[in-house]
C-alpha cells in the first residue's frame, strides 16, 4: 500500500517539479531578453544624445561665424577668415553625418562590402589627395614609401579609401603644427594568388595613454588629455574603421606613448588580380 501511494507522489510530483523547471527557466529568459533591450534601448539613447551634442556645437558656431561676417563685410580679410572657419566648421559636420550613417549601417547589420578589381596606386593616391589640404594648412613634414609588386587587386576599394583616409586625418588632426608623419604600404606576398597589404601610419603628434588604448575603438571613445586642445572629433571614426577592417579580414594594431606620438598598422590579404605590376 506505501508502494502505491509512493509511487503516486512520484508521478504527481516528478511532473510538477519539471513544469516548475521550466517555468523558472522561460522567467530567467524572458527577464534576460527585457535586460538586453533595455541596455540595446539606453545604448541608442546615449548615441543619439552624444550625436545630437555633437551636431549643436558646429551648429551654434556657424551661426556665430555667420554673424560675424555679416558685420565685417567693408573688411574682406575679416569676411573671409569668418567664411573659411564656417566651409571647415561644415565639412566637419559632414563628416559627423556620414559617420553617423555608418554606425546606422552596423548596428543594423548592412554594412556590406562591394569587392571589386581595385588600383592599389590609384587607392593611396586618391586617400593622399583628400588629406593633402590638411597637411599643407598645418605644415606637417609628410614622408611616404610605397613598395608593391602587384598593383591589381580583389577590394573593396571605397572602404580602403575610407580607412586609410579616416588614419590619416587623425595623424594630421593630432600632431601639432610642423610635426611629423610617415605613411608606409608594403606588400608581401603569400603565394601566386594572395598577397598580404601592410598600411603604417606614424606621427610624432600628442600619443594616447594605455589606459585609453583599452577603449580605443570603442564608439565615442575619446582621450580625457586631449579635451583642452582645440581637436574635433565624433569618437565614431576608430570604431567605424575597426568594424570595416574585420570585415575585409584584417587586422588592425596601434602602438602609442604619450606625447610622443603612435603608429597605426593595418594588414589585409588581398587576392592579386593579373600579372606582376
Amino acid at each position: 500500500m506505501l508502494s502505491v501511494h509512493v509511487d503516486l507522489l512520484l508521478w504527481i510530483f516528478i511532473p510538477l517539479i519539471g513544469f516548475l523547471t521550466l517555468c523558472i527557466i522561460l522567467l530567467i529568459v524572458i527577464l534576460t531578453i527585457q535586460k538586453r533591450r533595455k541596455k540595446r534601448e539606453q545604448e541608442n539613447y546615449d548615441y543619439f544624445s552624444k550625436i545630437i551634442h555633437d551636431l549643436k556645437t558646429p551648429i551654434y558656431a556657424i551661426d556665430g561665424y555667420t554673424l560675424l561676417a555679416s558685420k565685417s563685410l567693408n573688411q574682406l580679410d575679416k569676411t573671409e577668415e569668418y567664411l573659411n572657419k564656417i566651409s571647415s566648421i561644415s565639412r566637419h559636420m559632414l563628416a559627423l553625418v556620414k559617420d553617423v550613417t555608418d554606425l546606422s549601417k552596423i548596428k543594423d547589420g548592412k554594412l556590406d562590402m562591394n569587392i571589386t578589381i581595385g588600383n592599389m596606386d590609384e587607392i593611396i593616391t586618391q586617400c593622399l589627395d583628400n588629406v593633402e589640404p590638411q597637411i599643407l594648412r598645418r605644415k606637417i613634414y609628410f614622408e611616404k614609401h610605397i613598395k608593391l609588386i602587384h598593383n591589381k587587386v580583389l577590394v573593396d576599394d571605397l572602404h580602403l579609401i575610407q580607412i586609410l583616409t579616416n588614419l590619416l586625418s587623425n595623424a594630421i588632426k593630432y600632431t601639432e603644427a610642423e610635426g611629423k608623419i610617415f605613411f608606409t604600404v608594403l606588400e608581401q606576398p603569400r603565394n601566386e594568388e594572395t598577397s598580404t597589404y601592410i598600411f603604417s601610419i606614424k606621427d610624432t603628434g600628442y600619443g594616447m595613454s594605455e589606459e585609453f588604448q583599452k577603449h580605443l575603438f570603442e564608439p565615442f571613445a575619446q582621450e580625457r588629455a586631449l579635451a583642452h586642445t582645440d581637436v574635433e572629433s565624433s569618437g565614431l571614426g576608430l570604431f567605424i574603421v575597426k568594424k570595416l577592417i574585420d570585415k575585409m579580414h584584417g587586422t588592425i594594431e596601434v602602438e602609442s606613448k604619450p606625447n610622443e606620438g603612435s603608429c597605426f598598422t593595418i594588414a589585409i590579404n588581398l587576392d592579386i588580380v593579373g600579372s606582376i605590376k
